[in-house]
């Protein structure tokens, strides 16, 4: 079936041309569904991943944003490019279900994150820690 056969009954008459650009089996699996299930993007993730234990002092969604134009927030998106990784915020839901305790390190970007820096290690009691970019 071609991509074309698949708009015959919404096309209404319109001239569609469909052009495939990819090898016919390989990029397949890397097509996103058009049923809500969860994809698995764990073979995707580019490690290291740099886990930025971060705590707001306010409590308020906006620091989060205000983090983010910090210098210490820059070096480390600078070090994860030239990590060739990548940076997640921890989240304790779907954090644990991405690291590979052996590769990724957990920056510390302020002293309030160390409750967060302990529920990690004790998921993952080896991994790295980097203190030095602290705001």
């Amino acid at each position: 079936m071609s991509v074309c056969q698949c708009f015959d009954q919404i096309m209404n008459g319109t001239h569609v041309d469909a052009h495939w650009l990819g090898p016919q089996k390989e990029f397949l699996n890397n097509i996103a569904p058009n049923k809500d299930i969860d994809a698995d993007v764990r073979p995707k993730i580019k490690h290291p991943i740099l886990i930025v234990a971060w705590q707001s002092y306010t409590s308020r969604s906006e620091d989060k944003d205000t983090f983010e134009w910090t210098s210490s927030y820059s070096k480390i998106m600078e070090r994860a490019f030239e990590l060739d990784g990548c940076v997640r915020f921890w989240d304790p839901r779907s954090g644990p279900h991405f690291v590979k305790e052996d590769e990724d390190v957990v920056v510390v970007a302020n002293e309030l994150a160390k409750p967060i820096v302990e529920s990690i290690r004790s998921i993952f009691p080896n991994i790295k820690i980097d203190e030095t970019l602290k705001v």
